[in-house]
């Protein structure tokens, strides 16, 4: 049996829109809670502008954050510099602050004046004038688990507007899940995890599992992701990355019991098996790849690819497999390093002693430059392999550190959604997806023309 979350009464846009709170702003004197009140509500405000005539095709909001200022910065290297083929619009908080970041970014290129759109998560009213007038939005806005972002996802499903976010928050990931049946419902895709973390290992399996059945015409049993990255000594996680850390860490127990959940974002193809627990994750061992450690981001990663798994086959496609199994680690070159890194592994109040030992230990919303990330690299390593040990690996190089491949390809999926609706799988259809259900082929074909590389071995 396979089991997808979804399903169950969850609104935090329609709770907010039709409170009191909500009311008393937008109605002032002529609120009462009767009910021609809301059916004029409804009228008035209920309605999804058709989207061929929505005004813009994608709307970037939080770009004042860090991870924000990339996506600005990997606009401004990229497609600043040829015809674009989509409109957008900068979105915030604030106007101001999303002026200062465009005029600091993009000043001198022909987006200096982009329009700038203001919305605020905790005034639905804005929200819903923000998502009617796109056909696409990504949230930069993090933590996601603290800022409401939710509010914006369901508003995108109710107006049918599609959706991709950067969150690499694994309990965030699965309160969107909760939206996917009203999603599939509108035909509206949400794409969580269009990060590096959590989208990209889903991208990676994606292409090996495609290669293997391409060569060997037999199902995945499963796929391995190794990840080798060299980051500047003047690089470090960015303090978003450190909140959401720190959010995690201080979940409740109810949220902690969905995180040490193997298929706490659905996907579950088998029984309970040693293979899937995240014992296997914890551990130093080593393979025919290499010695492995410990990977912080594995516990997200491993979640969206078993989800992903499932939803192929859900959408129309076919499974990887049906007994498929996927882990993630980090490849090191000796077995002193890898344990090193599980020594370090998981414990955020020894990272943060380090950073701050360092002079490294950023604030919300800042991070490393792109000037101290220079010579960083990433090459992540993936094995696809059958029930006979048959196998293709596939190696993705990328000459930039994992923040910024982040911008890329949050913007190639937001392109993919507002600009190739039609011509991507599953056309039609919608959902909770992962950037591979989501966007398939057309996506890694993106960002091979735009900075990525893969071989073949």
């Amino acid at each position: 049996m396979v089991i997808i979350s979804g399903g169950d009464e969850y609104s935090p846009f329609t709770s907010k829109f039709y409170s009191k709170e909500a009311l008393a702003e937008y109605l002032g004197d002529s609120v009462n809670e009767n009910e021609p009140v809301l059916e004029y509500l409804f009228e008035k405000y209920n309605r999804a502008t058709p989207r061929d005539v929505r005004r813009y095709d994608i709307i970037f909001y939080g770009v004042t954050g860090y991870t924000g200022k990339l996506v600005l910065e990997y606009l401004r290297d990229v497609y600043a510099k040829k015809p674009t083929e989509f409109t957008f619009a900068l979105g915030g908080r604030t106007e101001s602050k999303v002026a200062a970041a465009q005029d600091a970014i993009l000043k001198g290129t022909p987006f200096a004046d982009a329009p700038i759109v203001t919305a605020q998560l905790d005034k639905p009213y804005t929200v819903k004038q923000l998502v009617n007038s796109c056909r696409t939005v990504v949230n930069l806005a993090g933590p996601f688990m603290t800022t409401g972002g939710e509010v914006l996802a369901e508003a995108c499903v109710i107006y049918e507007c599609d959706y991709c976010d950067v969150n690499g928050e694994l309990p965030y990931t699965y309160n969107l899940t909760r939206l996917h049946d009203r999603a599939r419902h509108n035909r509206v895709r949400l794409v969580p995890n269009s990060a590096f973390a959590g989208g990209f290992a889903d991208i990676a399996a994606f292409a090996a599992v495609r290669k293997l059945k391409e060569k060997h015409n037999k199902p995945a049993r499963s796929c391995t992701g190794y990840i080798e990255q060299s980051i500047s000594e003047l690089a470090g996680p960015s303090g978003g990355t450190l909140a959401t850390r720190a959010a995690m860490a201080n979940a409740p127990d109810s949220v902690k019991q969905i995180m040490a959940d193997p298929f706490g974002l659905g996907g579950r193809v088998s029984g309970n098996r040693p293979e899937d627990s995240d014992k296997t994750l914890s551990t130093v061992a080593k393979d025919e790849v290499g010695w492995l450690a410990p990977f912080n981001y594995a516990f997200l990663d491993t979640r969206v690819v078993r989800r992903a798994n499932v939803m192929h086959q859900l959408m129309g496609g076919g499974l990887y497999g049906p007994v498929f199994n996927h882990q993630e680690y980090i490849l090191c070159p000796t077995e002193e390093i890898a344990q090193e890194i599980k020594k370090r592994a998981g414990s955020t109040k020894k990272e943060e002693e380090d950073l701050k030992a360092k002079g490294r230990y950023f604030a919300q919303g800042q991070g490393p430059s792109m000037e101290e990330m220079k010579g960083s690299w990433i090459r992540y390593t993936t094995v696809a392999r059958t029930e006979d040990k048959e196998q293709v690996k596939l190696v993705f190089n990328f000459d930039v550190e994992a923040y910024y491949a982040t911008a890329q390809i949050t913007t190639e999926v937001a392109i993919c959604l507002a600009m190739a609706r039609d011509q991507l799988p599953y056309a039609g259809k919608g959902g909770v997806l992962s950037p591979s259900v989501a966007c398939g082929q057309m996506l890694v074909d993106r960002l091979l023309a735009n900075g990525m590389s893969v071989s073949v071995e």
